[in-house]
């Protein structure tokens, strides 16, 4: 069962895609860590204010597809409407009061969770909005979800396809801060050569080269059993598949021949100079600390095939 989350669904698409498909998140700990402990104070605090809040973080969740569902937690339920509280920033705080919900930024991604929650609840919801700066408190009400049930599948759904061919779109759709998959972004940043975040570029290099050659061998795998299932037929149609044997056809040239006619090979040889990648990962001592600069098996090394 995949899982798109609700506090993430008006999020840059980009990295949700990333997620699912095992792009490794790179710590935001640094930017976040203080926010999200502030987030909890100020959430606990206009809770209090206000009363009479019950399931708090309850969990509400709507299927998709048969294996794809939408889930979230509600900061509560009070009154028979949704309660979420939304500390901001003095900036984004003075934008909600000019603009309220046109005022963009962070308050699209709050109308994308607030109209997921409504429709998988059934209810209207109770906007929160407290400056952190200041400890000013504005509310809103909301009887009509931002976003209908449709538009929601139709934005998971667009997901799902591009999870499903095993690729990213090559743009961000929104501006997610901090994005923990900022190394896939067009621009990159500085942050990318701080030795933090090297080390874990480099285990996740690690882990993506050993998890080829697990899928080279089991497609290897499947292929000999493929190949003996079929025997002799040359296309098999199932309820939930199509096998089928195809030709491809090509060239390639015999260097034997062109020497038999006595054509001098080596005139036509270019010489080329390739860059290829070296990644060891230094694991605690086990005892075995030599390793192969070749191929990386024995050492946690991984080297990347040359390219042209």
């Amino acid at each position: 069962m995949r899982v798109y989350r609700a506090s993430g669904l008006g999020g840059c698409m980009k990295a949700q895609i990333a997620a699912h498909l095992g792009f490794t998140p790179l710590s935001t700990d640094r930017f976040m860590e203080n926010y999200a402990r502030e987030g909890q104070l100020h959430e606990d605090e206009i809770v209090a204010r206000f009363g009479e809040v019950t399931s708090r973080q309850a969990e509400v969740y709507r299927q998709v597809t048969p294996t794809v569902r939408l889930e979230g937690h509600v900061d509560g339920i009070r009154h028979e409407a949704v309660f979420e509280v939304k500390s901001m920033g003095d900036d984004t705080y003075r934008r909600w009061i000019k603009d309220r919900w046109n005022a963009g930024g962070m308050l699209e991604k709050y109308k994308w969770q607030l109209s997921a929650y409504m429709e998988m609840t059934g209810l209207p919801a109770h906007f929160v909005a407290k400056n952190r700066n200041d400890g000013k408190v504005s509310e809103a009400f909301v009887d009509v979800p931002f976003y209908t049930w449709p538009d929601i599948m139709g934005r998971i759904l667009e997901m799902e396809k591009w999870v499903r061919r095993g690729e990213l779109p090559d743009d961000c759709d929104v501006n997610n801060y901090p994005c923990p998959f900022y190394y896939l972004e067009q621009q990159l940043t500085m942050e990318l050569a701080e030795d933090e975040v090297l080390d874990e570029l480099a285990q996740m290099y690690e882990e993506a080269s050993l998890g080829v050659k697990v899928a080279e061998a089991r497609k290897k795998e499947a292929r000999h059993a493929l190949d003996v299932g079929l025997g002799t037929r040359e296309k098999v149609v199932t309820a939930k598949s199509r096998v089928t044997y195809y030709e491809v056809k090509g060239s390639k040239v015999d260097i034997s021949k062109m020497e038999e006619d006595g054509i001098d090979v080596e005139r036509y040889k270019v010489p080329t100079v390739r860059k290829q990648l070296r990644v060891t990962v230094k694991h605690e001592p086990d005892g075995d600390s030599g390793g192969d600069d070749g191929d990386g098996t024995q050492d946690s090394e991984s080297g990347d095939m040359p390219s042209e």
